[in-house]
């Protein structure tokens, strides 16, 4: 979800669903003026979930958007990766599932409040090595429920 989101999330633990593995984002979630959907569903991976419910322990406070852009450029040089941002979760996230699940192309655009075009533009056809499509499946496990190989929508 976008950092906003996350940071309106915080205040209503009630968006987030075990039963069904997602958090609802309904429309006070998102304020973004050119946003493609109004509402929407956060599909979690298994890791995913067990981060959210620990999120929703743990975590008192995000810091800003701006702060933790900062801090995360600032890192990010350091560890010789360029820079990264807030967005860079988000997109890097929307990639993997595409790799992981390539038949549920529709569900990952919605999940992550986009149009097909704009994940098929973006996150379609990135050059991963087979390694790296190893690892990433490992991460995404268990993404809204789904194994991988089913046809999703």
């Amino acid at each position: 979800m976008r950092y906003v989101e996350l940071q309106r999330f915080q205040k209503h633990p009630e968006w987030f669903d075990k039963k069904t593995r997602s958090i609802y984002l309904p429309p006070e979630a998102s304020r973004k003026k050119k946003r493609t959907m109004r509402e929407r569903y956060v599909y979690l991976s298994t890791q995913g979930l067990i981060h959210v419910e620990n999120f929703i322990l743990y975590v008192d406070a995000t810091p800003t958007r701006e702060v933790l852009d900062n801090t995360l450029s600032f890192w990010g040089k350091k560890a010789g990766l360029g820079k990264i941002s807030v967005k860079t979760f988000r997109k890097t996230w929307e990639s993997w599932l595409v790799v992981s699940y390539p038949n549920a192309l529709s569900l990952i655009a919605m999940s992550q409040g986009h149009t097909l075009f704009t994940a098929m533009n973006h996150y379609l056809n990135l050059p991963f090595t087979d390694e790296d499509v190893k690892e990433i499946k490992v991460r995404t496990a268990g993404w809204s429920g789904f194994r991988g190989d089913e046809n999703v929508l």
